[in-house]
């Protein structure tokens, strides 16, 4: 896992920060520590690959962020040769 930044991509930005916002994340992380979080856990290796949906620049993996005790939020980024590319984010179990 060599990617130590997130990449920025403006229309790839405004998707991730609405779906953050219509998907009701913000009601159990911080924008900025949920980007924070998925750096930490693309680095630790806490990914799969999405292996239906193929990246535009790269592979696309997902990450599960614990948000409470039976709780996550999951997160669709993608590889590209910049480095990391959110994608898109919603809750699961909330």
């Amino acid at each position: 896992m060599g990617c130590t930044k997130l990449v920025s991509h403006p229309p790839a930005d405004q998707h991730f920060e609405r779906r953050y916002l219509t998907h009701g994340v913000i009601k159990f992380i911080d924008f900025d520590k949920l980007k924070d979080e998925i750096l930490e856990y693309y680095k630790k290796g806490k990914i799969a690959e999405d292996r239906k949906h193929a990246g535009y620049e790269g592979p696309r993996y997902h990450i599960h962020i614990p948000v409470g005790k039976n709780s996550e939020v999951k997160v669709v980024v993608e590889e590209t040769p910049k480095c990391l590319l959110p994608i898109t984010t919603w809750p699961k179990n909330l």
